[in-house]
């Protein structure tokens, strides 16, 4: 067992995902974050640590697109009603809440220089159709990932799909490109039109 210790001592900058805000919050949302707040909680009070954390919020995602095309209503409202709804939950089961939110939506620039970024370190490809993924196998030449358990997993019907434009079944989208004349959520980058992939 590796020795915790944070890069500033006494301080822990602490990443957690959130929500993807499409629907009411479930069991599992409770379970995730109360572990998470136990975690929280000791570090804070038997560890005596200052805890700085940032919650991302999925606000933008083809479940929260979807279900406004079909209730007829932008994006922006169902994902805040259902981040809403998500806080008050979690503030029920007394969940302290994180130290700030990140939405997808207010970070888009910031979320392309990311993609930019890993493509340039090799560690994603863009395809012809302006999507972009994560390059699997790159990541574990670089990180003695185990290859063979990595590509024995088998493939989804809904991935194989795509999967002649993915150089393995493992990779996932890290950007998803979309026709610049549909009339559908959409933002430019250096790969094309597209949103966001998780």
């Amino acid at each position: 067992m590796e020795k915790f210790e944070p890069k500033y001592p006494g301080t822990i900058f602490w990443y957690s995902c959130g929500p993807t805000v499409y629907d009411s919050s479930h069991i599992g949302h409770a379970s995730t974050y109360v572990t998470l707040d136990i975690i929280h909680r000791i570090l804070k009070h038997v560890f005596n640590y200052n805890i700085v954390l940032m919650m991302g919020i999925t606000d933008i995602d083809d479940k929260i697109i979807n279900r406004s095309q079909k209730e007829h209503v932008h994006y922006l409202e169902i994902s805040k009603k259902y981040e809403q709804e998500f806080i008050d939950d979690m503030s029920k089961l007394n969940v302290q809440p994180p130290t700030l939110y990140a939405r997808v939506s207010e970070h888009i620039p910031l979320i392309i220089n990311f993609i930019q970024k890993l493509i340039d370190d090799g560690f994603a490809y863009s395809c012809p159709s302006g999507s972009v993924y994560f390059n699997m196998t790159r990541y574990g030449e670089k990180n003695e990932y185990n290859h063979h358990r990595m590509n024995e997993q088998g493939v989804s019907s809904l991935e194989s799909d795509i999967l002649n434009e993915k150089r393995n079944a493992r990779d996932f989208a890290l950007w998803k490109g979309r026709d610049k004349a549909a009339n559908e959520l959409k933002f430019q980058s250096p790969w094309g039109f597209g949103r966001p992939g998780w």
